[in-house]
């Protein structure tokens, strides 16, 4: 029988991370391991290439990969083509690659080798945008009868209206989804973030209203069970240190906030690799720099 003393936790980071928009997730990610991004907006990797963030953690010269994963939408917004989500699938395909495997980018056309051996940290950029993506793709397929059993009127409906009312089958089509996306990324050894934007759920009415819990920005109950798959849930908050803004966690639930930390990062830990990695677990749990 093991005893405790031989307990090994995984030697990867695998966290959600959580904040309103523009508080700087994408930075902060940027900042792990040869980080490759599969980011479903398409102004997403903008804030890693102004010149204050090139001064301060010169970016370009780390290697950072990503690939930009979009949908075609009509002049009333609604989606005519879904393509990002199975686009995302084949990258992430041939970036997990164990041999070089050429890669023809879908931002600019230009080809390039990937192979998993060429970086370290999957951030899937962003949760919020992978959940429209899964909903385009599954109210396409619904509306096609690509998928039997999963029909709806929804796609057809609102290429006539340009409302996109979502029924409860194409609902539950983009959770499977969203999940398994989620979960393929996350069971490869690599780190692996998922940054979120938060969402506050209230209960009663007028006056009566209150604040109740703030959560991921995920559908139904992938609200529990996205988050429930990661050892981490970290918030980011901006904190004014003197002139300069910081950008902290918060690591434990407070505030309404779902948050938790089984490798023990401390609230108020800075939202930065070697802040980050100076705080886990030594010796066999040891994350590699």
């Amino acid at each position: 029988m093991p005893s405790l003393a031989s307990f090994s936790t995984n030697q990867f980071v695998k966290a959600i991370i959580v904040s309103k928009p523009k508080v700087g997730k994408t930075v902060g990610a940027a900042t792990f391991p040869r980080a490759n991004f599969i980011s479903f907006d398409e102004e997403g990797l903008t804030s890693l290439v102004n010149p204050a963030m090139e001064e301060k953690y010169g970016f370009s010269k780390k290697g950072i990969l990503y690939e930009i994963f979009t949908d075609e939408y009509d002049a009333k917004g609604v989606v005519k083509r879904h393509a990002a989500l199975d686009n995302a699938c084949r990258y992430f395909d041939a970036c997990m690659s164990t041999k070089s495997t050429k890669w023809k980018s879908l931002v600019g056309g230009a080809e390039s080798i990937v192979s998993q051996d060429m970086f370290d940290t999957w951030v899937i950029d962003s949760g919020t945008t992978l959940v429209r993506s899964a909903s385009n793709k599954a109210i396409i397929l619904a509306g096609t009868n690509a998928v039997p059993g999963l029909a709806s009127n929804t796609w057809n409906s609102a290429k006539s209206s340009g409302i996109v009312h979502l029924k409860l089958q194409d609902m539950g089509a983009e959770r499977s989804m969203t999940e398994q996306f989620i979960r393929m990324v996350r069971e490869t050894s690599k780190h692996v973030l998922v940054l979120c934007h938060e969402r506050e759920i209230w209960e009663g009415e007028g006056n009566n209203q209150q604040l109740v819990a703030i959560t991921p920005l995920f559908t139904g109950q992938s609200v529990e069970k996205v988050p429930a798959d990661f050892n981490e849930v970290w918030w980011v908050e901006a904190k004014p240190n003197g002139p300069k803004i910081e950008r902290v966690l918060q690591t434990q639930p407070k505030s309404k906030r779902v948050a938790g930390t089984r490798l023990g990062v401390p609230d108020g830990t800075l939202y930065e690799w070697e802040a980050i990695a100076s705080k886990l677990p030594s010796g066999k749990a040891q994350v590699p720099a």
